[in-house]
C-alpha cells in the first residue's frame, strides 16, 4: 500500500544521505511503495556511491546537495522551494522540468560534477553560479541541447533558464 512519510526541521539542520542502489520511496529501484519528502528548513547532502532518487514532491527551504555519486528527481520528484542546487561533484538529473522552483540557485562549486537534464524543454532557476562566478540570464545546458550557452557542466537534452538577476551591473541615480 502507498504511503507518504515527511522529514520536517522546524531549524536550518543538514541531513547527509548515502545510499546505495535504492529509490528514497522507501521501496527498491524495482518496488517503490513509500515517498519520503523533507520541509521546513532541512538541507540534504547525497555522498553515496551510487545513486538515490527523490521521487516525489519536498517542500524544504533548506539547500539539496550533491558531493559524490547521482542523486535523481525522478518523474515526480521536486525541491521546488530549495534556496539552492548544490552540484559539489558527481551528478544532478533530473527526469522531469519541475524538479526545482523559479527562486533556486544552482550553483556548481566542485571541480567536477554535472547536472543531467534527461527531460524535453526547459526548468526555469533565479541564478546559476560556476564556482565565484554569476552567470547571465539566458538558457544553459549539453552540447547536444537547444541552448544558448553549451557547457561541459551540463549533459542531457533538457535546458536550463537563468531568469534571474543574473550577470550584470546595477546602476543607481539620484
Amino acid at each position: 500500500k502507498d504511503s507518504t512519510s515527511t522529514i520536517t526541521s522546524e531549524k536550518p539542520a543538514t541531513l547527509f544521505l548515502k545510499h546505495d542502489v535504492v529509490s528514497y520511496d522507501g521501496g527498491s529501484a524495482y518496488e517503490a511503495t513509500n515517498k519520503t519528502c523533507f520541509a521546513g528548513a532541512a538541507n540534504v547532502n547525497f555522498v553515496g556511491s551510487k545513486f538515490f532518487q527523490f521521487a516525489g514532491p519536498s517542500t524544504s527551504t533548506g539547500t539539496v546537495q550533491v558531493t559524490t555519486g547521482r542523486l535523481e528527481f525522478g518523474a515526480d520528484g521536486s525541491w521546488t522551494n530549495a534556496t539552492a542546487a548544490i552540484v559539489a561533484g558527481g551528478e544532478m538529473k533530473f527526469f522531469n522540468r519541475r524538479g526545482l522552483g523559479r527562486g533556486t540557485d544552482v550553483r556548481f562549486t566542485g571541480t567536477s560534477g554535472t547536472m543531467n537534464l534527461a527531460y524535453s524543454g526547459s526548468m526555469a532557476v533565479h541564478d546559476l553560479w560556476f564556482g565565484d562566478e554569476q552567470q547571465q540570464k539566458g538558457t544553459y545546458g549539453s552540447a547536444s541541447s537547444t541552448a544558448q550557452h553549451k557547457d561541459a557542466r551540463f549533459a542531457g537534452t533538457g535546458v536550463l533558464a537563468v531568469i534571474g538577476e543574473g550577470y550584470g551591473t546595477v546602476l543607481f541615480f539620484r
